[in-house]
């Protein structure tokens, strides 16, 4: 037995086997497991599982939301089971200009190889070091235009980059000239050791990266509530911010509002304007 998110915070008790005589006749064994225990097959996996997709002995469905603006339906679809297979986002024609190392990049060009599945002709993979390459620069030459509306998405990244490195990111942004050009992003608030257990999961969440990701440190941190004077100074305005409490409220309530899943008391989520402009929150 595997997976249990939908049982997340329930405020009743869960269902359960309840025909244990069947389990006593014939013999049964349940077992659980999580994905962490098989960490060192997922390589062996990837390879037997490409082989038999390309034989047809694999079929999947999947279900398409089109437009990046329903994203946070498709997620709370995500969560509360209303979908059909692989849940995906269509994000229509726009251009889509995706910046990583090389070395994460050159696996995804490997993965899509294995898989025999073309890049999307929209979408171009720059690799970059953001710690040491002008984001400005790597841009342009993807073919980025700083007049054009952007939706700036900056997932998972500034939280192993250097103070100066998230200060270009900001700075690049900012110059950015239409007034309906966007940044999104995450970030983790600083935590003191004598605070840690006074929000939620924090502590376990640090030592199992420290176990498990320890060549890739959390280095940059924003003091919890200066995040919008944090901005200002680097010429952008908070357009809408959720701290973790919010995020569950947002994304993952259940149709009866009950918690389908919780969110790491250190996270946050924000959307910036790179202007003065007035946004719609």
């Amino acid at each position: 037995m595997c997976g249990l998110i939908s049982t997340y915070n329930a405020t009743e008790p869960v269902p359960g086997p309840y025909n244990f005589g069947q389990i006593l006749m014939k013999r049964l064994s349940v077992q659980g497991f999580i994905i962490l225990d098989y960490a060192s097959r997922f390589g062996e996996a990837l390879v037997e599982m490409q082989q038999w997709f390309r034989e047809g002995k694999i079929k999947y469905t999947q279900e398409i939301v089109s437009g990046l603006e329903n994203a946070p339906q498709a997620i709370h679809k995500l969560f509360n089971g209303d979908k059909i297979g692989k849940l995906l986002i269509k994000v229509s024609s726009s251009k889509i200009i995706e910046l990583d190392i090389s070395t994460t990049q050159n696996r995804k060009k490997k993965c899509l190889k294995k898989a025999q599945i073309d890049m999307p002709k929209h979408v171009t993979l720059v690799p970059i070091n953001l710690n040491k390459e002008s984001l400005k620069n790597v841009r342009e030459k993807a073919g980025y235009k700083n007049n054009e509306k952007t939706l700036f998405i900056w997932e998972g990244v500034n939280y192993y980059l250097e103070p100066e490195s998230v200060d270009a990111t900001w700075e690049f942004v900012k110059n950015s000239s239409d007034n309906e050009s966007l940044i999104a992003f995450d970030y983790a608030i600083s935590i003191s050791e004598a605070n840690i257990n006074n929000y939620y999961r924090a502590k376990e969440f640090a030592q199992t990266w420290e176990k498990y990701h320890s060549n890739e440190p959390f280095i940059f941190t924003i003091d919890e509530g200066k995040i919008e004077s944090f901005l200002e100074l680097r010429g952008l305005k908070i357009v809408n911010h959720l701290d973790n409490k919010e995020i569950e409220k947002k994304f993952l309530l259940n149709e009866n509002g009950s918690l389908i899943g919780q969110v790491t008391g250190s996270f946050r989520l924000a959307m910036a304007s790179p202007n003065n402009a007035p946004q719609n929150k």
